[in-house]
């Protein structure tokens, strides 16, 4: 630029709260003594925005220490002694440097969100975490990755040991596109070895990841047999899944069971264990989550399943040299929409072992249909082909549209659990009971297509006669060799003049593969209000 004017440097000196700052001329200083504020004057009319002084950053407009150099930092929000019984030395004072790594992204690596493949820069971004906390000792330089909003291009797996935290700025604004089929976006690994080697020296634990989108870019085919899941938590041990989003395109069309969102595997003795997978996002997969290894207490909880194939599936072909599959997974608090098949599918394993899943307070709305409709069943929405499992509270639509309807229901499909387990329905549900002396049906309960026990327990008003009754009702639904059978027995007792004369009844309808529950009311109108388990 040109050079207007060459003269000694002219600084104005006052107390800016008594006085205030004057206007200075274009290039003269001014320096506040009792707020250690700097000003410099300017002027339009040489070539300034606007004729009003400049303020310029000192050390203490940064909220930088008093009494130490520049080159440090000193946090000032603690007040020595306020708190009784906490320490009351001051805050100490640290270097730029050392302030400005407590927060580390992986642009700081090199990686980028302008559209090119970036995997390698997130890659040393966390080898250069790990080898600084294995070859010095340094936990801290375990410090959470941070992975700023934007699309990342992934071109090939990114292998993330123990001890890391990769944290996103949440689901759909930190999104990592997988754009190469031949792996996954991330694998957990020792640090060494990676899968399938197995020659693990630590179990991978004390991995976090924490809001971030993991994508199938548009440009992969959806059934090449190269694609690969989107995540894999090798022998993950005590790690976390938070906040993510799994994410394909048409996936419940495709026919690859690769085209999944989390696919967790272990073996023998490196199982993953303790794996919890919360508030996440399985939309437009083939499978939202799957494993056929040795894992055990996994967590998958608060989540929501929609357009996928089937949501969880655990076992359904064991892989070689592993002892048992998935065992004790509790799967609580999550959402089922529009999943073609099972929401959660259970396979048998070659020694019949116990599996101990439970499924918990889940909500399933058009799952095991195809998109066709309850009516339409093709599969249970649960599915449990291996011993020792447990559906609680579990709420699904089929049993409310089964019903609210008189057609027939074109399926010998087991329509809501499938397999041997406890159901503990939970809901409650009511219905009108008119007089009749012929049989009424009340509902239709869900039957296994072999034999099941139903416990129901009621509450039975009748109300012109005020007669109170309360009961246990024991069916017992089996298809035998000289034919099918339903037995009941009620145990109750009742307050009033009677007991109201009311016969509940059951039989079983191998079409439907349902129990109908029914009552003869010869003498009073009334109401019941009931709920079920049931062993099967």
């Amino acid at each position: 630029m040109a050079i207007i004017e060459i003269a000694k440097i002219q600084v104005r000196r006052g107390q800016e709260n008594v006085t205030g700052i004057p206007q200075l001329s274009p290039g003269e200083f001014g320096w506040a003594e009792d707020t250690e504020h700097l000003y410099i004057g300017k002027s339009t009319a040489d070539g300034a925005a606007n004729s009003n002084n400049t303020r310029i950053l000192t050390q203490n407009d940064l909220n930088f220490t008093v009494s130490v150099t520049s080159s440090t930092y000193q946090y000032q929000g603690h007040i020595p002694g306020y708190y009784p019984g906490y320490p009351t030395t001051s805050t100490v004072a640290r270097t730029f440097q050392s302030k400005l790594d407590d927060f580390v992204t992986v642009f700081d690596f090199g990686a980028t969100n302008d559209g090119t493949p970036t995997h390698l820069q997130i890659q040393a971004a966390i080898n250069a975490f790990y080898a600084d906390a294995v070859l010095n000792g340094n936990n801290a330089a375990r410090a959470a990755l941070r992975i700023p909003a934007g699309n990342y291009y992934i071109g090939g797996t990114i292998f993330v040991p123990p001890y890391v935290t990769l944290i996103g700025d949440g689901q759909g604004k930190t999104v990592l596109n997988l754009i190469a089929a031949n792996g996954p976006i991330l694998q957990f690994t020792d640090g060494t070895n990676t899968w399938p080697s197995i020659a693990f020296s630590t179990p991978p634990n004390g991995i976090n990841i924490v809001g971030i989108t993991f994508k199938y870019d548009a440009s992969i085919v959806t059934t090449s047999t190269s694609i690969q899941p989107l995540l894999r938590p090798d022998c993950a041990q005590c790690s976390y899944i938070i906040d993510c989003g799994f994410v394909g395109v048409n996936g419940s069309t495709s026919s690859n069971i690769n085209y999944t969102g989390i696919d967790i595997r272990g073996q023998g003795s490196l199982p993953t264990q303790d794996l919890l997978i919360q508030n996440c996002t399985f939309n437009g997969l083939y499978y939202g989550i799957q494993s056929n290894y040795d894992i055990r207490d996994t967590v998958i909880i608060n989540s929501r399943f929609t357009n996928c194939n089937r949501g969880v599936v655990h076992g359904e072909n064991i892989a070689l040299g592993n002892f048992v599959g998935p065992v004790s997974t509790r799967l609580e608090n999550n959402k089922f929409l529009n999943i073609n098949r099972e929401g959660f599918y259970v396979g048998n394993n070659s020694g019949n072992n116990f599996t101990n899943h439970v499924s918990a307070y889940n909500v399933f709305r058009e799952v095991g249909n195809n998109l066709t409709g309850d009516l339409n069943p093709v599969t249970p929405i649960i599915n449990f082909l291996s011993n020792g499992n447990v559906s609680s509270g579990d709420f699904s639509t089929r049993f409310t549209n089964i019903n609210s309807t008189t057609t027939s229901i074109v399926s010998t499909a087991s329509w809501f659990i499938g397999g041997s387990t406890y159901i503990n329905n939970g809901s409650v549900y009511s219905a009108n009971l008119t007089i009749s002396t012929q049989t009424v049906s009340i509902a239709n309960l869900p039957f296994n297509g072999y034999q099941a026990a139903t416990s129901i327990d009621y509450n039975l008003l009748i109300s012109s006669a005020n007669i109170a009754r309360k009961g246990k009702l024991f069916v017992n639904t089996a298809l035998l060799t000289n034919g099918s059978t339903a037995t009941i027995t009620d145990n109750y007792s009742y307050v009033g003049s009677t007991d109201g004369g009311t016969i509940f009844t059951a039989s079983l309808n191998t079409i439907t593969n349902s129990i109908v529950l029914g009552y003869i009311n010869p003498t009073y109108a009334g109401t019941v209000t009931y709920r079920y388990s049931q062993l099967q």
